[in-house]
């Protein structure tokens, strides 16, 4: 298994997608991104998706810049973790909790579940 994360920060979300590709793996097994909210949260899903197309992705904006092992990265950050594991069972769903949220976090919990094969 590896286990590899990679930071940027540029204001501009294209730029700082390019950016963070010069530094991650070109497949990953699961990934997770997170980015500062000024970024293009469409943008950034599309190119996630396009990069990884098998991998279970996860991701969510924070205010503020996310976190590295440095600590905030700032205004503009951009955070990815790849996990590349041939043998592990990886799998992701999102579900609107309008409603009946307990109902909709049992069904993503399910649907996460066949996503990764399980």
């Amino acid at each position: 298994m590896k286990v590899r994360t990679a930071t940027t920060r540029h204001n501009q979300t294209a730029q700082a997608l390019a950016q963070l590709d010069q530094n991650t793996p070109r497949s990953a097994d699961a990934a997770l991104i997170f980015y500062d909210c000024q970024h293009d949260a469409v943008a950034v899903q599309a190119h996630m998706r396009n990069r990884y197309p098998k991998a279970a992705l996860i991701g969510g904006s924070s205010h503020g810049g996310v976190l590295d092992r440095d600590g905030v990265a700032g205004p503009g950050s951009v955070g990815v973790l790849t996990i590349e594991d041939a043998d592990g069972a990886f799998g992701a769903a999102i579900r609107d909790k309008a409603g009946d949220p307990a109902t909709a976090a049992e069904q993503a919990l399910r649907d996460a579940i066949d996503d990764a094969g399980c």
